[in-house]
């Protein structure tokens, strides 16, 4: 579309929806003026353009139709001889496969080349210079018509890499790369969906998308929640440590527990925390029992006592130090029946 300047009208047509992109400057929301003159000389000539196309398909359907087998196949394996993207094109159509094996790699290569290629003197995309990435979407189009949805899966996961990689080299004013980075990714979970995978197989594909996009900017959200619950004083520990523990921020619940300094603390948390912290666990057990024995007296005190006991009975590999412990107990009350009888459980 020419004016002040060329520019250049893309319009994309399905069964449901049109989108159309103008080159221009323009940025005030809705179509620029290109667009909408390209719509109107669209309307106005539609018959003819469509009339022209209908000619066109009928011309190539009258030659198929008087081609022999021998002579298609002939012409065919001329033309890929001399052009391999052709020849890469029909593999992938008919097969769902690519004629060579290529990694993500190959295909991060193939996209980084058309940033070179749309870069100017230093490298950097100046704004209406957009990388063009229809090819490489074209052809994760073709591996999912064949089928062949991890392929596609492949070529998205480079394309958004590649795009993300190279963001402090583009002029985004208008918001294309962001645009095309998050379809990307809608397209690329999209063909995970429809890989029909297993849930471990999917798993790898999720964890992939969390750890390369989303775990940094989590963790700011993650230290906001809980430095915010650090200012409140209702169960606000309790919450901090499950956080912890749910995020496989073993260590920093492990402290937060030690904190407390309580029995009933360190019994709730011990089954995710003393296999991973065994001797740590133990002594902060041990040196918490013979208070915690003292600061009252009853049945009830004492059951509660062997409770704790038997936590500290199954941490492995100290035998010898929780017999200790036991035998000192039983010295310091000895004068103590009740207890005794309760100590006898463990």
């Amino acid at each position: 579309m020419a004016g002040t300047s060329d520019y250049q009208v893309t319009i994309q047509v399905d069964k449901e929806d049109i989108e159309a992109s103008c080159t221009c400057p323009y940025d005030w929301g809705g179509y620029c003026k290109h667009v909408v003159a390209t719509f109107i000389a669209l309307s106005e000539d539609y018959h003819r353009i469509k009339k022209r196309g209908e000619e066109e398909e009928q011309k190539i359907g009258a030659i198929l139709s008087s081609l022999s087998l021998d002579e298609l196949k002939g012409f065919l394996m001329t033309e890929f001889e001399e052009d391999p993207a052709l020849r890469e094109h029909f593999t992938i159509y008919f097969s769902g496969k690519s004629s060579k094996r290529r990694s993500i790699h190959d295909y991060k290569k193939e996209i980084n080349l058309l940033y070179r290629e749309a870069g100017g003197r230093y490298g950097y995309i100046e704004y209406g210079d957009e990388v063009d990435f229809s090819y490489i979407r074209n052809l994760a189009t073709r591996y999912i018509k064949a089928g062949n949805f991890l392929e596609a899966t492949t070529v998205y996961q480079a394309l958004s890499e590649v795009i993300a990689e190279n963001m402090d080299d583009v002029d985004d004013s208008n918001g294309y790369y962001g645009d095309e980075f998050i379809q990307t990714i809608e397209d690329f979970a999209d063909c995970i969906n429809k890989a029909k995978l297993n849930h471990q197989e999917k798993r790898s594909f999720i964890s992939y998308l969390f750890d390369k996009y989303i775990k940094e900017e989590w963790r700011n959200i993650l230290s906001f929640i809980i430095n915010n619950l650090s200012k409140s004083k209702f169960g606000a520990e309790g919450t901090t440590i499950s956080i912890y523990l749910r995020e496989g921020m073993f260590d920093q619940a492990l402290e937060h527990v030690l904190a407390r300094r309580d029995l009933y603390t360190l019994s709730s948390y011990h089954k995710d925390l003393s296999i991973r912290y065994p001797e740590r666990y133990f002594n902060a057990y041990r040196e918490l029992i013979i208070p915690f024995a003292e600061s009252k007296m009853g049945r009830p005190h004492y059951q509660e006592i062997v409770r704790y006991l038997n936590r500290m009975k199954q941490i492995p590999g100290f035998g010898n130090e929780f017999r200790k412990v036991v035998t000192l107990l039983k010295e310091r009350y000895s004068n103590r029946p009740a207890f005794f009888d309760e100590v006898r459980k463990v």
